[in-house]
């Protein structure tokens, strides 16, 4: 059964804190399903960094033995971390996603219906992430060159006029990640709501999208980045720079995965957010499969807010 949904049109678009600030209305307009969300991801992270306590570092205590009898045995037990990591984090935004872009529409939708769509449509999103892990792996390693490359020049020439350009050229380099970032993250939001549409055709998508929205989605991108480095570097921080036990230590960490577990779960509904505003910006309709057939949604949703940033 479809059902069509008219939504009153607007003509006015959400800036940067507009955008962050519907986000965060979305996690109150239907608790519940956002809640399981939440928890099952707080749950599953917790156990990978369990996990990775117990398999992975009694190897890295001590690394000499590790390389000489323990390696193969180190290899497989981060491999299996890893990709535990990116299923649960795959799953996440799907859920997260999906689940933002109904409540968004001033829908209703149950955690049976969620799952049953999650279990259809997986395979697009799951495609277009290994391709963004790809991507992302190589810009990473980029950054790191420039980076090194940085350090090299201060360090052998110790010379400002020749540092300056090197840092000048870090800079861009860590710009147009910024950029990419963006792309991909819209990019995965396509493909978990628009349908035969996933891969580097969603990123494609996503990068037709952005036009007309570039400034506020990197705005975004840049933001939720430095909140990011933030809460991870202040963790690190109080980490290296107290003395705590090894318990205590384990229970800072611990509240560190939590509070970048949720952070990820409110940039994914910041970007289905964005999604929203440029589909709007374009005109475009916008179809979701929800229980046995389609629902309709409009561009143009109904604001949470009054005010507009």
């Amino acid at each position: 059964m479809s059902k069509e949904i008219l939504l009153n049109s607007s003509d006015n678009y959400l800036g940067v804190l507009g955008i962050l600030r519907e986000a965060l209305q979305i996690f109150p307009r239907n608790g519940k399903i956002m809640a399981s969300i939440a928890l099952f991801s707080l749950v599953s992270n917790c156990l990978l960094f369990l996990g990775s306590h117990v398999l992975i570092e009694p190897f890295l205590l001590d690394l000499v033995t590790a390389m000489k009898k323990d390696v193969g045995v180190l290899l497989l037990n981060e491999l299996i971390i890893g990709v535990a990591m990116w299923v649960v984090f795959l799953f996440s935004m799907i859920a997260t996603v999906y689940a933002s872009a109904v409540i968004y529409s001033s829908e209703k939708m149950t955690l049976k219906e969620l799952l049953t769509h999650i279990g259809r449509t997986w395979r697009g999103p799951a495609i277009t992430w290994f391709y963004i892990s790809l991507m992302s792996l190589g810009c990473t390693f980029l950054v790191l060159i420039m980076f090194g490359l940085l350090t090299v020049v201060y360090n052998v020439m110790n010379n400002f006029a020749l540092t300056t350009p090197a840092l000048l050229v870090v800079l861009l380099v860590i710009a147009i990640n910024l950029y990419f970032g963006m792309v991909w993250m819209v990019g995965l939001v396509v493909s978990v709501l628009e349908d035969a549409c996933y891969g580097m055709e969603a990123l494609r998508k996503a990068g037709k999208l952005m036009v007309g929205r570039k400034l506020q989605g990197y705005v975004v991108t840049l933001v939720l980045g430095l909140v990011f480095i933030s809460i991870s570097g202040f963790l690190g921080y109080a980490t290296s720079h107290t003395k705590f036990s090894a318990m205590g230590i384990l229970a800072l960490n611990f509240m560190s995965t939590n509070i970048i577990c949720l952070w990820k779960i409110y940039g994914a509904m910041v970007y289905t957010v964005l999604y929203f505003e440029c589909k709007k910006i374009h005109g475009e309709e916008m179809k979701v499969e929800l229980g046995s057939g389609h629902r309709m949604f409009s561009t143009v949703v109904p604001r949470f807010t009054a005010s507009m940033v």
